[in-house]
């Protein structure tokens, strides 16, 4: 008897124009799914017809509480949307994938990866919206109850085999070091610091900007195994050798060069941040997980929220629970209002307002002005960059805060502080010069901002080198890496005014006096770039009467009201809106801000309490 083909008989075998197998007199049709029931998540078998080599495929419904067997969770990067490929299925029917399944799928055949998997665009029926809203609400379970976790960046990398050479070496000699005081190891890798650059191609591949990609190394049982054509490197070498080179290794790099922005800017940190609180007894709190993931990207702007919540804390009712049938706007103002009305978060805030970064459109919404918009991603960065520091400019006050039934406004307890009145926009604030303004501009810069202290009744009497401390700080808003004493932040603020005045640097080169990695002077250097990095979304500001300077959104505009509202440990700029009878009576949120004198509870005595309708 002659062998049969996986699903049907190889007499009635032909070849099709594609090149897929077709039976003859037969017309394939597109696979319909078999429903799942409550629970159910729905797994793949991969292998290859034996008469025409093409891709085939079985599912599996099984119920995530129960497993009768162990599969292997896919993370990859969907790519292009186009559906450009076919994968045979079970009767002789097919369904249409991207170029990205496609690479997976013969990924897994090539290497001949038996058993289950979960890839999830096969493994979720795309057109049925209910099904992805159920199984998306479940998505960190299935990845958390899978065997392991298997990472697929693909082949086309720029000198990949080169990078992962590179961070093995970091890795190993940082092992092989165990001491405190990096300095021997850090000359010891210094000539390969070339491979640095190396790196680039491998930490901007597309794959360490999706925000799914975070719920899927957090929630893995074990070590994440990532693939990059033949090689594999882990994820528990990956994430020390990033570390070593954002905390040690780029420090005697050229701060203005490629290399020394390449790893920061890189997410493995972050992701193992996040991996590193789950671990320890999490999920986070919903708020923290929103800010931490700022920077990576979805498909579905919806998506900003569903793909954080697996590894985040639940909220009272269903404002989480995944709908795809619900605009982007309501998704996000529904989960604004069950965090600040129902949980009393006011982390939320940290990322909500209208003064946002000029380097992202604004976009036609409708949202309050309290709601973050979470599609503009990190032109929110200046906010976060704040969120951690213990910082109480409400004192001990309680949270106060009210919502209307239609979640358009929201109803705050504060006091108000000034009115914004100068502003000192950071020069050369462009796209092309995110990182430090050198030569004259950036003197000038500073000459203007100690000529407001120098008027301002607050900081007039100081002492020139006190006056450096105002501006460091409020620079910097106390939250530099490492964190820096007040001689440290002067000296810091003091060197990178000499580099400024180099010419050398203006070349992108450092002085030979500088050239010694060992020198504290690099660190505190270090600090003061990472954080002028975000003066790109945040701006220099002063108030009118009490001449109180402060760092700010972007936006912010003079006649903006300075505030401290009960619950939120930052100050924030609000601006009027509707008045009636010479009151104003709507405000509009513009953001958090750092306020030097006003960040420990100062501005409790500067004003009555009242009501701020925030819409």
């Amino acid at each position: 008897m002659a062998k049969q083909n996986r699903w049907w008989p190889k007499a009635l075998v032909t070849k099709g124009k594609s090149g897929r197998s077709t039976p003859s007199g037969e017309t394939r049709s597109q696979y319909q799914y078999t429903p799942l029931g409550p629970g159910d998540i729905r797994l793949i078998k991969l292998g290859r017809q034996e008469h025409t080599g093409d891709i085939c495929c079985d599912f599996r419904n099984v119920n995530v509480d129960n497993l009768p067997v162990k599969y292997t969770a896919i993370s990859y990067c969907w790519g292009s949307s186009d559906r450009v490929a076919e994968i045979s299925c079970p009767d002789g029917r097919y369904l249409k994938i991207t170029h990205a399944v496609d690479e997976v799928t013969h990924w897994l055949v090539d290497r001949r990866s038996g058993g289950y998997f979960c890839i999830d665009f096969l493994c979720i029926d795309q057109e049925d919206l209910e099904e992805k809203a159920n199984q998306v609400a479940i998505m960190g379970t299935i990845f958390k109850r899978s065997e392991r976790v298997d990472a697929w960046l693909g082949t086309d990398i720029d000198d990949g085999e080169a990078a992962l050479d590179f961070l093995m070496r970091v890795k190993s000699a940082y092992d092989n070091q165990q001491t405190s005081n990096n300095s021997s190891l850090i000359w010891e890798l210094r000539p390969r610091f070339p491979n640095v650059a190396k790196l680039k191609g491998l930490f901007q591949h597309p794959w360490f900007t999706r925000l799914w990609i975070v719920q899927e190394v957090v929630v893995a049982p074990g070590d994440v195994l990532l693939h990059i054509g033949h090689s594999i490197v882990p994820w528990s070498t990956l994430e020390p050798a990033v570390r070593l080179l954002n905390t040690h290794v780029l420090n005697a790099v050229p701060l203005n060069s490629d290399q020394h922005v390449l790893a920061r800017r890189s997410s493995v940190y972050l992701i193992d941040q996040l991996r590193n609180i789950y671990a320890r007894g999490g999920p986070l709190r919903l708020g923290q997980g929103l800010l931490f993931c700022l920077d990576f990207r979805t498909r579905d702007p919806r998506d900003k929220i569903y793909a954080v919540k697996n590894f985040c804390e639940a909220l009272d009712g269903s404002p989480l629970l995944p709908d795809y049938n619900a605009s982007v706007e309501d998704v996000y103002r529904r989960v604004a209002y069950a965090l600040l009305i129902e949980r009393r978060s006011f982390e939320v805030l940290i990322a909500a307002g209208v003064g946002h970064s000029i380097f992202e459109p604004f976009l036609d919404t409708d949202l309050p002005s309290w709601v973050p918009d979470w599609r503009l991603g990190d032109a929110l960065k200046g906010g976060r960059s704040m969120a951690n520091a213990r910082f109480a400019a409400c004192g001990s006050q309680p949270p106060y805060v009210q919502g209307d039934w239609n979640h358009k406004s929201v109803q705050f307890s504060g006091i108000g502080i000034d009115t914004c009145d100068y502003q000192f926009p950071y020069p050369q604030a462009t796209a092309d010069t995110v990182y430090v303004a050198v030569g004259s501009l950036a003197r000038q810069w500073v000459s203007d901002v100690q000529g407001f202290l120098d008027r301002a009744t607050l900081y007039r009497h100081l002492t020139g080198k006190q006056k450096e401390l105002v501006l460091a700080r409020t620079i910097t808003a106390e939250t530099t890496t490492p964190s820096m004493d007040e001689e440290q932040l002067i000296e810091g603020f003091q060197l990178w005014l000499r580099f400024n005045d180099d010419r050398d640097f203006e070349q992108g080169a450092l002085p030979q006096t500088w050239e010694h990695p060992t020198t504290d002077a690099i660190s505190f250097l270090d600090a003061f770039e990472t954080r002028l990095s975000l003066l790109c979304s945040l701006n220099l500001f002063g108030t009118r009467q009490r001449g109180l300077l402060g760092l700010g959104p972007y936006h912010a505009r003079e006649g903006d009201v300075l505030c401290i509202l009960m619950g939120l440990k930052f100050p924030c700029l609000l601006q009027p809106k509707e008045t009636r009878d010479g009151k104003v009576i709507t405000w509009v949120f513009v953001g958090i801000c750092y306020v030097n004198g006003l960040m420990y509870g100062e501005g409790l005595q500067m004003g009555p309490t009242q009501g701020f309708t925030v819409v």
